[in-house]
């Protein structure tokens, strides 16, 4: 997948918060607010994937501190997330139902603002594995699968800037 240094957002289309790429990062300014970024891809979400973000979450006042992956995303009231809670330092995994945000898991982890935090989501056979720097601080195992919706960028209250996205099928023998 392409990265920011060209000055665009290549396929990413904006939700919910102020996104702009900035110094060759996709910067959100989502202060007061969610702020959703989508990703359009020009084939089907695979069955099992990994995507991953390098994420700088912004240590300002009358700012939030997280930063997420975006996974299944239906709608903005219906779609799945994964990252951190960095002001709280805890991982966590989450979704959205009918506009209702929902924290379904978390654990306690070592993250700072101001900080690149390279993170991805390992998801095969309906289980959701969060990594930090590639290795595992959390899973979830959902009820359906994880590919009917796009991928994306989320963060609440939040200056982000994410750089290095990827997004790749996972072979499920191998893990990778």
């Amino acid at each position: 997948m392409p990265g920011f240094s060209d000055g665009a957002a290549d396929d990413f289309a904006a939700v919910a918060g102020t996104w702009a790429v900035v110094n060759s990062q996709y910067s959100l300014n989502a202060q007061g607010a969610d702020g959703v970024s989508v990703l359009t891809l020009a084939e089907d979400v695979p069955e099992d994937f990994e995507i991953g973000v390098t994420m700088n979450v912004a240590g300002i006042s009358g700012f939030a501190q997280n930063a997420f992956i975006v996974f299944d995303y239906i709608s903005a009231d219906d779609f799945k997330f994964a990252g951190g809670l960095v002001g709280g330092g805890r991982w966590t995994i989450g979704e959205y139902v009918n506009g209702s945000r929902r924290f379904l898991t978390r654990v306690s982890g070592q993250m700072a603002a101001d900080t690149d935090l390279a993170i991805s989501l390992l998801y095969q056979g309906n289980t959701a594995t969060l990594k930090s720097d590639g290795d595992s601080v959390l899973e979830w195992q959902f009820s359906d699968a994880g590919n009917d919706g796009k991928f994306g960028l989320f963060a609440i209250n939040a200056q982000v800037a994410f750089d290095d996205f990827y997004a790749k099928a996972v072979d499920a023998a191998m893990g990778e």
